[in-house]
């Protein structure tokens, strides 16, 4: 498929919009990038559902009937180092991300007693996209941003124009209370 031809559905955290308007301040302390995740599409990738042709309205409703009832625990999500190589910028985990880890795997499980596969990464490792092309190289660690991850939408996203559309959201359950450390 050309890459600006396709659709491609995934599942992802956002955060809400005060914490994607501060990570949107780090992105631009980075400089010129060819071109910038807008404060809008910014988000975490858990996996990728499907990659299509043209929409099609039987992926976010297979999604929907298997999400509408699930028991996937809400994490923390703390972003402290800035990383600009190699075509791309990010901004990763501030430590160890294990919740992140487990909520992908469960996301993952839950998706596959259903017998939806999803494209599961080799080696996770979670991060929001700041830009591509950075000018110049960057590696830094930041005072983290963080958010309280609990939902997860589905991204029906336009590859090559960038249009992101909603398609799905389900909210998380609450972690068990000794699960709230946001040093993870």
């Amino acid at each position: 498929m050309n890459a600006a031809s396709f659709i491609r559905y995934f599942l992802a955290l956002r955060p809400e919009p005060s914490t994607a308007a501060r990570i949107g301040q780090v992105r631009d302390s980075l400089g010129a990038l060819q071109s910038q995740v807008s404060n809008d599409r910014i988000h975490m990738t858990l996996g990728i559902l499907a990659e299509l042709p043209r929409p099609d309205e039987r992926v976010p409703a297979s999604a929907k009937a298997l999400l509408s009832d699930h028991s996937l625990q809400a994490c923390p999500v703390a972003l402290g180092r800035v990383v600009a190589a190699d075509g791309i910028a990010m901004l990763l985990p501030a430590g160890r991300h294990a919740s992140l880890r487990a909520l992908q795997s469960d996301l993952f499980d839950t998706l596959a007693r259903h017998g939806i596969e999803i494209r599961r990464p080799r080696n996770f490792r979670p991060h929001v996209t700041l830009g591509y092309g950075p000018r110049f190289p960057d590696r830094r660690t930041i005072r983290p941003i963080g958010w309280f991850a609990d939902r997860i939408v589905l991204i029906e996203s336009w590859v090559g124009r960038t249009v992101h559309r909603i398609v799905g959201s389900w909210n998380l359950l609450p972690p068990a209370q000794y699960e709230l450390d946001f040093a993870d």
